[in-house]
């Protein structure tokens, strides 16, 4: 049964005659009740459903699932657009109404005001049809419950059906997730050579293929200043404060006149240097066999040494400055 047009069948209606209205405390307890809404009694009441009234006084109403616009407000061709019904001399909706969760539409308007029927239609609509997802939990349970632990009670057979189900889930995931990478190798990896050199022969057409192979990173602002937030944090040893300002230094270069070696600075952590003075640093890595790595302290020094010294084209990073008057960005 199709949830989609939200209006009440003939027994959800007018069947169970004075039903409607019954305090939601009726229901069984096996069922949670939820907060009463008003029954829907027309289709206008359907929140996909939207009567209007133009510029001119015209009465139309609007389909929210295909956007189409109708004249008059007439409930009986409403219903059978979105009922997608024959012979009624109007369109059918052509929009893809989802299916399957009519349950989802008797917990809203049968369950609250029905002392019978709302209990029964959540349960019967709400149950799964297929035997796939029972055959996989019993193949689990058979892993689990071999000769030798034949006499596990149910709890606890249940409870470990459930450990195990979820981390084989989790593992398939993460190996899907690898697959997935372009540097994955294997017959199961969803990317290969042949993907990442198929280009339909675009450069016949003066397209640079190069270019459009190239991983798209985004541009990533630098304010070359210390800003208010930072004011706030430079002080403090915490962890939340160490990752919002990796989050601004991580990767940049910086030059050193003293020691003549342009700087990298470390992505993965900070350093907290203690006692007065000290504070938040970054870690200066050199090129390989130019030196050891140095802590910065994160100040208007390092600042200045970031804008004086070009930026890997990689990281696509804009250089933001201020003015002389400290209020506009260049």
């Amino acid at each position: 049964m199709a949830d989609s047009p939200q209006y009440p069948s003939s027994a959800s209606a007018s069947g169970n005659s004075g039903a409607a209205g019954e305090a939601a405390d009726s229901t069984p307890e096996s069922i949670t009740a939820i907060a009463a809404l008003p029954p829907i009694l027309s289709i206008w009441d359907c929140e996909r459903i939207k009567k209007i009234i133009d510029d001119k006084g015209s009465k139309i109403w609007k389909c929210g699932w295909c956007k189409c616009s109708f004249r008059q407000h007439n409930a009986t061709k409403a219903v059978a657009h979105v009922a997608k019904q024959k012979g009624a001399h109007i369109a059918k909706c052509t929009a893809k109404i989802p299916e399957g969760k009519s349950y989802t539409w008797h917990e809203k308007y049968s369950l609250p005001y029905t002392k019978v029927l709302g209990y029964v239609a959540c349960r019967t609509t709400s149950k799964i049809l297929g035997i796939g997802a029972a055959e996989r939990a019993w193949g689990d349970v058979k892993t689990l419950k071999t000769d030798k632990r034949s006499h596990l009670s149910a709890d606890k057979t249940e409870k470990q059906a459930i450990i195990y189900t979820s981390a084989k889930v989790n593992e398939a995931r993460i190996l899907q997730q690898a697959m997935e990478k372009i540097d994955a190798k294997g017959k199961d990896a969803m990317w290969g050579d042949d993907d990442l050199n198929f280009d339909l022969g675009l450069e016949r057409w003066g397209v640079d293929v190069d270019e459009l192979k190239e991983m798209g990173v985004p541009k990533r602002i630098f304010r070359g200043w210390i800003e208010d937030w930072e004011k706030d944090i430079l002080k403090k040893d915490d962890a939340e404060c160490e990752a919002l300002l990796l989050e601004k230094y991580k990767g940049l270069t910086f030059y050193d006149l003293d020691y003549k070696i342009t700087y990298t600075a470390y992505e993965k952590q900070l350093h907290y240097q203690k006692g007065r003075g000290g504070g938040w640093c970054v870690f200066g890595v050199p090129p390989d066999d130019e030196g050891e790595d140095e802590p910065y302290l994160i100040n208007n020094n390092l600042i200045e040494m970031i804008l004086e010294t070009p930026q890997p084209k990689h990281l696509n990073v804009e250089i933001v400055k201020k003015d002389s008057n400290n209020s506009n960005e260049e």
